[in-house]
């Protein structure tokens, strides 16, 4: 699994610039569904999944009610 950011229209328009996180790896024929982030997550986002510490699951699990994924509370 490898992830990458998109900046896309959103990611300009909105106040807070959610970048599109995608899979751009496909493992067995299985195709992640994308999410947002805001920038400042997405470091540990790579980092996470690089080391195999956290899976994808986790942080689209992991979004708010805009769909966007802002860290884990507390």
């Amino acid at each position: 699994m490898a992830a990458e950011g998109v900046v896309d229209e959103s990611t300009i328009t909105s106040a807070d610039h959610p970048v599109l996180v995608v899979d751009i790896l496909e493992f067995e024929g299985e195709v992640l569904p994308p999410f947002r982030s805001i920038p400042a997550e997405l470091w540990g986002i790579e980092n996470k999944l690089n080391i195999a510490n956290m899976g994808w699951e986790d942080f689209a699990g992991a979004v708010d009610t805009s769909g966007v994924f802002r860290g884990f509370p507390g």
